[in-house]
């Protein structure tokens, strides 16, 4: 595959006979639609009704049971039959069921999956499915969206993606538009977007340069897809279970039908004594008691919203030792939050105490102005750690969005590695409320007093020296510090 990554702008667009200000005409996208499929991932369709019904019949003490009440019918036992054909039957149905839920549930869930993207063509800005995008088009990337395709960058503006999904890295990735160097991992290439990222700030444009199950994504998803069924460890102990009873009831029929000759009983007679034993020790309840269990089971983890597919998999996540992963990011939930604040000597802490002290007050209306993200009905769009800055100001019943009504933006210094932190001005009443963010030794670098037990105060070194030694201490205990300033200019 091209190294796109590798390439100018112009170069990309020349590869893919598309055109970087007008895009792909609608002729041609629909050309290419045709030739590349749709931009979906290749979904298993799965059993049908009738396999999934059936498949219930495929566990081995099921089988012996069915044999058993095939056995009592012939010995003239017609209830002991129709006890066994019930039990057989219910825990048939329960299994069914269970597993056709979960199977229309997921169908039900993928429905509300479908998205849209702007894209130019013809020269003019379009609203399309995401499953209609094809390689060459041009698309526009806004913050919160789901990258829908593998896309290499045109121009950004401030432009980071989470990439956790992909790469297991939770942290923002900052991205670029110009060409790289050649062997690069997938984290490294910053002028990429891959399918199933988020863009977490900025924006952006780029070229689709693969769709579907040709994207970084698809790839993953075809290596799993050829994974084969795995057994767990219920079915293969109850396998070994099945083989074990049908070897012993087997075992001791015969002998009881070998000494019942011996006796001088008949063969038939003799015969008829050895199946009714067997029938008796078969442990009809067993398949209906397990069945049971794993429903009670995945009933508990839907609770939890986790849907389970097959049941057997409930007992195997509960007998699972250790889970192996990566890195950090893999497991979590991509979402940052605000553990600890720490003003003028103090730590508070969010999630326990609310009370709004003077100086939080302040550092809070910073950290709501000094902020990029925004919220969008009940959901937050933007960085992560913005967001969660936006959820704590919340703890303290602090609005952004009426705060940032109150003291609309007028410019923006955006974060850069040479100054590492972002400066933000905003109007108060007839002055300004200006606002930082960024690391810690960057801003005490630059500041010269303190906000501190309601009066403005000379910033003493020693002041910033346990500022820095407090940081030293959070950052040890894995935690992401920011450092927060304002100045009000009238």
């Amino acid at each position: 595959m091209e190294e796109y990554y590798t390439l100018t702008s112009q170069e990309t667009a020349n590869l893919l006979k598309t055109d970087i200000k007008l895009g792909l005409s609608t002729q041609e996208a629909n050309r290419r639609l045709k030739e590349n499929g749709l931009n979906t991932l290749k979904a298993e369709t799965g059993p049908n009704i009738a396999t999934l019904f059936l498949h219930q019949f495929t566990n081995l003490l099921i089988i012996i049971l069915l044999l058993a009440a095939f056995a009592s019918f012939l010995l003239g036992d017609q209830i002991d039959a129709i006890m066994i054909l019930t039990i057989v039957f219910l825990n048939t149905i329960i299994g069914f069921i269970q597993e056709y839920r979960a199977k229309e549930a997921i169908k039900h869930l993928k429905k509300f999956l479908t998205t849209s993207s702007s894209v130019t063509r013809d020269g003019r800005l379009l609203q399309i499915p995401s499953s209609q995008l094809i390689p060459g088009d041009i698309i526009h990337l806004e913050e919160g969206q789901k990258v829908p395709s593998d896309i290499r960058l045109l121009s950004t503006i401030n432009l980071s993606t989470v990439e956790s999904s992909l790469t297991g890295e939770s942290t923002p990735i900052t991205k670029q538009a110009e060409p790289l160097n050649k062997n690069l991992p997938l984290n490294d290439q910053k002028n990429m977007v891959f399918s199933g990222t988020i863009i977490s700030s900025g924006k952006g444009t780029g070229i689709v340069i693969a769709t579907g199950m040709q994207t970084e994504l698809g790839k993953i998803a075809s290596l799993v897809s050829q994974e084969e069924d795995i057994t767990t460890p219920l079915q293969i102990k109850l396998a070994r279970l099945g083989k074990f009873i049908a070897i012993l009831i087997l075992g001791i029929a015969v002998i009881i039908a070998i000494l019942e000759i011996i006796s001088g009983r008949t063969w038939v007679e003799s015969a008829m004594s050895a199946i009714s034993l067997a029938v008796a020790a078969i442990p009809e309840g067993l398949p209906a008691v397990v069945t049971i269990s794993l429903a009670l089971g995945a009933k508990r983890l839907l609770t939890r919203k986790a849907l389970i597919r097959n049941l057997p998999s409930a007992e195997t996540l509960g007998s699972t030792d250790f889970i192996c992963v990566d890195k950090t990011g893999t497991l979590t939930a991509g979402k940052m939050s605000v553990s600890q604040i720490y003003c003028n000597g103090h730590f508070f802490f969010p999630d326990k105490n609310h009370q709004l002290h003077q100086e939080v007050e302040k550092l809070i209306l910073t950290s709501l102005l000094a902020n990029n993200a925004h919220r969008d009905g009940d959901n937050l769009v933007g960085d992560t750690t913005e967001t969660a800055l936006i959820e704590t100001a919340e703890k303290y019943q602090l609005n952004h969005s009426q705060t940032i009504t109150k003291y609309p933006r007028v410019i923006e210094l955006p974060f850069t590695s040479h100054r590492k932190m972002i400066t933000v001005a905003h109007q108060n009443g007839k002055g300004y409320f200006i606002a930082s963010k960024g690391a810690p030794e960057a801003i005490l670098e630059k500041t010269t007093r303190i906000f501190k037990n309601g009066k403005i105060e000379t910033f003493s070194q020693k002041e910033k020296d346990e500022i820095l030694k407090t940081n030293s201490r959070m950052a040890g205990q894995a935690l992401r510090v920011l450092a927060f300033a304002y100045k009000e200019e009238s």
